[in-house]
């Protein structure tokens, strides 16, 4: 099988045939059209892959990779959200409630092609059982694709170093860490922690990515702009960690 994958907006767009949070859309397309180049290479062989998405609301990315290669979804999410589980289940997507940082998942070992667990690693004060079940419901040589707010970003580096601020108080401010929401990140991380993660509880090949994507709508220029845009040049320096870990093949 071949596909062509989209490479623009417009042709994100188009795969999106329902939507729920256009504005995070709108934010975050660049994301999703990397996360597709990432993935494009383990899924462009696999007749009618079948893949996991932990933390699928809104459904941007499982809907795109449906549309791409034929793909089954089921999806995790924390709680019922009405309006996107009916276009879901539209869609034939399988949406399953269960806390995914201290729940098992209900599926067999081995079921999937790929898991994607997107920008949902920081919600989570402990991953490990998280982690485990997604190595565990992959199919030997199957991926695990994850990506979350990167904390060595040259953002962070900024604040802490001139402003003396807290990598967590752009994100939602010191009053609302003591209140306790799904939305609110409980811990980011740099790319290294991450693989460290990983390898030790047993993927291989854990490669790091990074890409920091526009937000449609954001024009405003501030004159010492072009030092951020010299800066993210750097990878470790930019917004948004990917990264891609196999299960053991065999």
């Amino acid at each position: 099988m071949s596909v062509t994958l989209p490479n623009d907006y417009v042709s994100l767009r188009k795969l999106i045939d329902f939507m729920v949070d256009e504005p995070y859309f709108n934010d975050q397309f660049e994301r999703y059209l990397f996360l597709l180049q990432c993935i494009h290479p383990y899924l462009d062989s696999v007749d009618s892959p079948k893949i996991l998405d932990v933390g699928i609301f809104p459904g941007h990315l499982s809907l795109a990779v449906k549309n791409v290669y034929g793909a089954s979804v089921d999806g995790i999410q924390y709680k019922p959200e009405p309006e996107f589980d009916d276009l879901a289940n539209s869609h034939g997507f399988r949406i399953h409630i269960l806390d995914a940082e201290r729940e098992p998942f209900p599926f067999p070992d081995g079921m999937f092609n790929l898991v994607i667990a997107t920008e949902i690693l920081e919600h989570f004060y402990s991953p490990k059982l998280f982690l485990s079940e997604i190595l565990r419901v992959l199919k030997p040589g199957g991926h695990g694709l994850f990506s979350t707010p990167n904390q060595a970003s040259f953002y962070n580096r900024f604040q802490l170093m001139f402003n003396g601020r807290s990598v967590f108080e752009h994100l939602h401010g010191i009053d609302k860490v003591f209140n306790e929401t799904e939305w609110v990140h409980k811990r980011e991380y740099t790319g290294n922690e991450v693989e460290q993660m990983l390898s030790v509880l047993g993927y291989e090949d854990v490669a790091i990515r990074y890409c920091h994507p526009r937000q449609l709508g954001r024009k405003k220029q501030f004159p010492t702009r072009w030092i951020k845009n010299l800066m993210l040049l750097v990878p470790s320096f930019r917004s948004d960690l990917v990264v891609l870990a196999a299960k053991k093949n065999g």
